[in-house]
């Protein structure tokens, strides 16, 4: 039963607290002035000059220019904005993801600019002004080839004097680096990005090429390829162990793709010189491509493998030293239908009251389909604010205006009572593999497969265990402080519904939340 077509909607729980409004304002220290006057160290953009490491000169430079990044938050009252930047607490800078709740991924920078373990930070001088600004001095923070655009990430919390309530506050600010002119390596995709319609059972194809541009020519000498299919924003490499690879995909290397060539085959490897040394022009399994970049310059794509429309991705390694990628989207016109999901109230959550029913409806060359009731399925998917997947409240953690039960405190994952959490109220019955939202008190959600329960006590899985494979530690890590969830609510969850509608209240959105569906026509042919 394949997914024909998938649709999503976002929804924002708005409160009645006073608005809070921020910035990140760049400055240079010191001023280093460009054409018109303009401040060249102020710039969050760099631009690259040189060749490979050769005669390498930015503009501006970090070293001879620093990058100040300073944060300023206000709030609106009935007189006007009041800046309350010095009333923050908890202030953190952090790079590439918000380092709050230990969430992996963020290096964060201290007073120090000292790195947490295993972590290697470019030259990040000291925070300034008790944490409301941090400076960059050098020029490694962005790089034209890995990371050509990076989020520089500010946190902190205020707390409302005439309510007493806490506001977790993020900041970020984008800084990116671009090369010029004739100096500009990029990967170029060529091919048809449309699959026609099949007149008879025989399945059409396309046949895509990737192309390393370096320096106004094609790059073919020692470059190899990775080939990755995209669903709901992650990235799956097309190598043997994909499932339905041979199906759906076939490769072409180098010596075999000449821009005209469609002798390439769905499940086979195209190779001029065979898998692994030379010999005369010979096809191989697919299931030959492992996980390492390959000389796979030229992908096939079968119509069974895009549903409609689907992403792709492609990374080009040059010399084994740098990667550069490029995105796709492959349209099969074979499979013309659409979803959408529609509100009966709008996309809105006001103070976490109310409730959204979410109904799709499924178009085919845009007229709609009255019968999807009795011939489709829906599957519906949870992302929080973030974009990582969590889960639907189950409605028996719903009770009345005192949604879920409220934890007492937790253990710690390296002390007694590790992955412990203690609620209070009504006990709750739940078994291993089953879902729960702890949401803390500073509003942030976190989602944790349970091992076992007890009275008023869940014991949740460390995440190497979880038959709920998408759910791991590495996205909801467990609190490393004993009791870090106490005061904050616990709810059980579905990772997944299987319905025609599905009703969405404050209990399941936590600021914002992405709500996708999958649309399956279970006669459809694979």
């Amino acid at each position: 039963m394949p997914i024909v077509s998938s649709g999503q909607i976002t929804i924002t729980d708005q409160t009645d607290a006073k608005t809070l409004t921020g910035t990140i304002t760049p400055t240079a220290s010191p001023s280093t002035y460009g054409p018109n006057n303009s401040i060249n160290g102020a710039k969050v953009q760099q631009t690259y000059d040189g060749s490979d490491s050769v005669d390498i000169t930015w503009i501006p430079d970090r070293t001879v220019s620093t990058l100040r990044l300073t944060a300023k938050v206000s709030v609106s009252k009935a007189a006007g904005a009041k800046d309350v930047t010095a009333e923050l607490t908890n202030k953190v800078w952090s790079l590439d993801a918000p380092a709050s709740d230990g969430e992996v991924g963020g290096a964060i920078l201290s007073a120090s600019a000292s790195a947490p373990s295993g972590v290697t930070l470019p030259n990040v001088s000291g925070l300034g002004a008790s944490g409301t600004y941090m400076e960059i001095s050098d020029n490694t923070v962005v790089d034209v080839v890995t990371t050509p655009y990076r989020d520089i990430y500010f946190e902190a919390d205020y707390t409302d004097s005439a309510t007493g309530l806490t506001t977790h506050i993020v900041l970020h600010k984008g800084i990116s680096a671009v090369r010029s002119g004739t100096n500009a390596i990029y990967v170029r995709i060529d091919g048809a990005t449309t699959i026609e319609r099949a007149d008879d059972i025989t399945k059409n194809f396309t046949i895509i090429s990737a192309n390393l541009i370096n320096k106004g020519a094609v790059d073919d000498s020692y470059t190899k390829y990775k080939w990755y299919e995209i669903t709901n924003g992650i990235a799956t490499q097309i190598k043997k162990d994909l499932p339905s690879v041979n199906l759906n995909y076939g490769f072409m290397d180098t010596a075999t793709y000449n821009g005209n060539n469609i002798n390439g085959a769905v499940g086979t490897y195209t190779t001029n010189g065979g898998p692994s040394s030379g010999g005369s022009d010979v096809s191989v399994s697919t299931s030959n491509i492992g996980a390492a970049f390959a000389d796979t310059k030229a992908i096939v794509i079968a119509e069974t493998a895009v549903l409609g429309v689907r992403l792709f991705k492609v990374k080009a390694e040059d010399n084994g030293q740098t990667s550069y990628e490029a995105t796709f989207t492959i349209i099969d016109k074979n499979d013309p239908y659409q979803v959408t999901i529609e509100s009966n109230s709008g996309d809105k959550l006001q103070n976490g009251t109310g409730s959204l029913t979410l109904t799709p409806v499924v178009r085919k060359n845009n007229k709609k389909i009255d019968t999807v009731a009795a011939n489709w399925s829906f599957d519906w998917y949870f992302y929080d604010k973030n974009g990582k997947r969590g889960g639907f409240v189950d409605e028996l953690f719903k009770t009345g205006t005192d949604s879920g039960q409220t934890i007492t405190g937790n253990g710690t994952a390296s002390g007694t009572g590790a992955h412990e959490i203690a609620y209070s109220g009504t006990p709750r019955t739940l078994s291993g593999d089953q879902i729960i939202k702890c949401l803390k008190p500073n509003g942030n959600a976190v989602y944790y497969e349970v091992a076992s329960s007890s009275a008023n006590k869940i014991t949740v899985r460390n995440g190497a265990a979880n038959t709920n494979t998408w759910l791991t530690f590495a996205n909801f890590p467990f609190p490393t402080g004993i009791d870090e969830l106490k005061g904050g609510k616990i709810f059980r969850c579905d990772g997944k519904i299987t319905a025609l509608t599905i009703t969405i209240d404050g209990d399941d959105i936590d600021m914002k939340g992405n709500i996708t569906v999958d649309a399956i026509q279970p006669d459809k042919p694979q």
